[in-house]
């Protein structure tokens, strides 16, 4: 009995590192199981063999960000899955994507649950080409807005022209030092985050962070966040679930089973990975920042309302109603959410069975827990 020869799928213009490594070994792991063979074309001798041979392959995986390698993969006869949300309607191939207004929506919703009023963003929307960052942008000013809240440019962070534009289009201005304090600055990317932190940690401006100013980033490179001072905050783009859709979709287009013109698949984010830039609570009533900050640190624990009472260090009924006025919720509601949150983390980063997620998220058991999530309308 003669033996099929594997499929054979290309990689190409990946770095091998941060997201796009773990990218890698999500699609790894589906070839492992679906009898794929993966060329390497991500190192220079490796592309070259990939275009010389590229007859040979079934399908390709590939970082599309640039004219070049969008001219010489539009010559191959195979399907095309492109993972770089850089530009991905200009080139037109199926795009497997993190979902970018969901990480800037996530990033205003980080900041506002932490008790932030005052609000910042490396750079407005339409001064950048890159989609992912005007995406980002954009969708964390949307969602301050719809909260009733405006947010401003950093000048500190904006050349001559940017500057120009910027003031232009009408966006509020601040140099880092005349920012409302204290003030929440998202970045669109590790790598902005973390010059950030830098620029305004220099001996003209001299924050505290995240005292004064608390950053957050996106990504999750982790090398990268904690080579930062101080280590990022930073939203993990879910690279796994990334490299996986990838590799389904791209087998779909193989199998003739899916579309073959041009689709965006957006893969929502895991949560915010907290390190010391963005780690803090900015709530003015040191009684309500109290409660939320030890819902913060003990929700995983079977905690209850009198347990936040008592961290507070008012009465229940006082506390209630600093938190109807805040937060339109109760103390219950706010400490059911972060286990929510949990539970979520969990069960897209491990493998645990719900009576575990339910015990490591302070359920007594998988049944309160299913109770909850039915309470506040959310999936299990």
């Amino acid at each position: 009995m003669s033996h099929l020869p594997p499929t054979t799928i290309g990689l190409t213009g990946m770095t091998m590192q941060g997201v796009e490594a773990k990218i890698l070994e999500a699609i790894q792991k589906y070839a492992h199981t679906h009898n794929w063979h993966l060329f390497n074309g991500n190192t220079p001798n490796g592309k070259l063999e990939m275009f010389r041979n590229h007859r040979l392959l079934s399908g390709v995986i590939a970082v599309v960000a640039d004219d070049e390698m969008h001219r010489t993969l539009r010559k191959f006869d195979c399907p095309v899955i492109n993972i770089s949300d850089t530009f991905p309607e200009k080139y037109q191939f199926p795009s497997v994507l993190s979902d970018d207004q969901r990480i800037g929506s996530l990033a205003a919703e980080y900041f506002l649950s932490r008790g932030y009023r005052n609000f910042a963003v490396h750079l407005p929307p339409g001064l950048h080409p890159y989609r992912y960052l005007n995406t980002r942008s954009q969708a964390y000013m949307k969602a301050l807005e719809e909260s009733g809240f405006g947010c401003f440019a950093i000048a500190d962070l904006l050349d001559q022209q940017s500057y120009n534009l910027v003031q232009k289009a009408g966006f509020l201005i601040r140099s880092f030092r005349d920012l409302p304090k204290p003030c929440a600055v998202f970045c669109s990317d590790d790598q902005i985050a973390s010059h950030c932190c830098f620029v305004a940690q220099t001996k003209d401006i001299d924050l505290q962070i995240p005292q004064e100013l608390a950053v957050l980033g996106v990504d999750n490179f982790e090398l990268h966040c904690n080579m930062s001072s101080p280590p990022l905050s930073s939203i993990d783009v879910n690279p796994a679930e990334i490299g996986k859709t990838a590799a389904e979709k791209l087998h779909q287009l193989i199998e003739g089973t899916g579309p073959s013109n041009y689709f965006l698949q957006e893969v929502p984010p895991g949560d915010v990975v907290m390190r010391n830039s963005a780690f803090s609570v900015a709530i003015e009533d040191i009684h309500l920042a109290r409660a939320i900050q030890f819902i913060l640190d003990h929700c995983h624990e079977r905690i209850n309302v009198a347990d936040i009472v008592r961290a507070s260090g008012i009465n229940r009924r006082k506390l209630e109603i600093l938190f109807r006025k805040t937060y339109q919720c109760s103390i219950l509601h706010e400490l059911n959410l972060a286990r929510i949150k949990r539970v979520k983390k969990l069960r897209r980063d491990t493998d645990l069975p719900l009576y575990k997620i339910a015990a490591l998220s302070g359920f007594r058991d998988s049944h309160q827990m299913s109770r909850v999530f039915k309470r506040h309308g959310v999936t299990l």
